[in-house]
C-alpha cells in the first residue's frame, strides 16, 4: 500500500506532489467512499501521486522533480503564478507527461502516477 498519511504530517500548499506508491488512489485517500480524516489537509487540492497501478521508484521521483522544476521555471518567466485549481491539475498532469516523455526507456512512469483534485468523495483521475 505504501506510506501512511501520518508519515507526511500535515500537507499544505495549493498543489501537492507525493512520490509514494498509491497516494493518488482511492484506497489511499478514501475509506467507505469518504475522504479519510487524516487526508483532510489535501481536500480541494490538485494532487500528483502514486496511481497504485505501478510502483513509483527513486528514478521516477527524480524525473518528476526535474519536470516540475522545468515547468515552474517556465511559469516564472511568463509571470503566471496565480493559478486556479483546474489549471494546477493540468500543470501536474503536464509534469507527469513531460517526465514520461523524457524517460521513454521506462514505460511504467506514466502508469505510476495519477493527477486528480482531492474531493470529499472519489473524483476523476487523469
Amino acid at each position: 500500500m505504501g506510506a501512511s498519511f501520518q508519515e507526511f504530517g500535515t500537507v499544505g500548499g495549493r498543489a501537492v506532489v507525493l512520490d509514494t506508491c498509491s497516494t493518488a488512489s482511492d484506497d489511499w485517500l478514501y475509506d467507505g467512499g469518504s475522504l479519510c480524516a487524516e487526508c483532510r489537509s489535501l481536500d480541494g487540492k490538485p494532487l500528483l501521486g502514486g496511481s497504485g497501478n505501478a510502483k513509483p521508484n527513486e528514478v521516477h521521483g527524480e524525473k518528476i522533480l526535474g519536470a516540475l522544476l522545468d515547468v515552474l521555471a517556465e511559469l516564472a518567466e511568463v509571470g503566471n503564478t496565480a493559478m486556479a485549481g483546474q489549471e494546477l491539475l493540468r500543470l501536474l498532469a503536464e509534469v507527469r507527461d513531460r517526465a514520461a516523455r523524457n524517460a521513454v526507456h521506462n514505460s511504467k512512469l506514466r502508469m505510476a502516477y495519477a493527477a486528480r483534485i482531492v474531493t470529499e468523495t472519489p473524483s476523476p483521475v487523469l
